[in-house]
This record gives structure tokens, sequence and C-alpha cells, in this order.
């Protein structure tokens, strides 16, 4: 399930895994994040929920622009023959809010009465960008 977030919020990704034998892990944009609850080495991400739920979610917090990418819950083979489980990709969309507006003639503006006025501003390091 894609989902979108701003950045410092928090999002999670939901995972179930139903009868799960082996480890489960998550990937962003196909690489491992590790096989355990905490994440150890990514001191923002968690799977949340419980192995007795089949509940892996993934918890992101505060959200950073790095955190924008493919996500992906997996679950690995057991010796006992069950196969390897992967969800679909879910697409994290990290928002960013635009910088305050600038007004490009400058801060002050002389104008009359009955008189049309154009005012051209621009607001930067938005994601998407400001149109």
């Amino acid at each position: 399930m894609d989902q979108t977030a701003v950045i410092g919020s928090r999002v999670t990704l939901p995972c179930r895994v139903l009868d799960q034998k082996g480890p489960i892990q998550w990937t962003k944009d196909d690489f491992g994040l590790g096989a355990v609850r905490n994440l150890t080495g990514y001191e923002r991400y968690a799977m949340i929920g419980s192995d007795e739920e089949g509940d892996f979610s993934l918890h992101i917090y505060p959200v950073e622009l790095e955190d924008d990418g493919t996500y992906q819950c997996q679950a690995s083979p057991t010796n006992d023959g069950q196969p390897a489980l992967r969800s679909r990709f879910a697409r994290l969309s990290v928002l960013v809010p635009p910088q305050k507006p600038k007004i490009l003639q400058g801060d002050f503006l002389v104008t009359t009465e009955d008189r049309e006025l154009v005012i051209e501003c621009i607001s930067v390091a938005g994601k998407p960008p400001a149109e």
C-alpha cells in the first residue's frame, strides 16, 4: 500500500504474516533492514505489533527525506520447506513543505488606486516543487 508522509511526521507500513515460521524482514529499495523488531542500526525504524498476531508493520518516526523509497515485507524460507513470502512493494513518498514565499520585486511596492499590479513570488525547497 503506497503512502505519503510529511517530513517530521510518523508513518506505519502494514505487514501481516499468518502462520509465520521463518524470520521476517523489511527491505528499502531492495536493501535488507534486518530481521529483529528494533532494527538495530536504524533508530527511527521499528517493526511494531506482535508475533502472536502476525503483525510485523514497519513504523518510521520521525520521517526524513531519506526515507522516500520502495519498501517490502519479506518472510524467509524455513528448513521444513515453507517457501519465502514477499509482500507487494509499498512506495513511501516524503513531502517537504516549501520555504516561505519571497516577493521577487522587493520588500516594498508602490502603486496607485484603481491600477492593476502584478506581483511575482517564488517558494523553494519543497517536495514536490512549488508550481
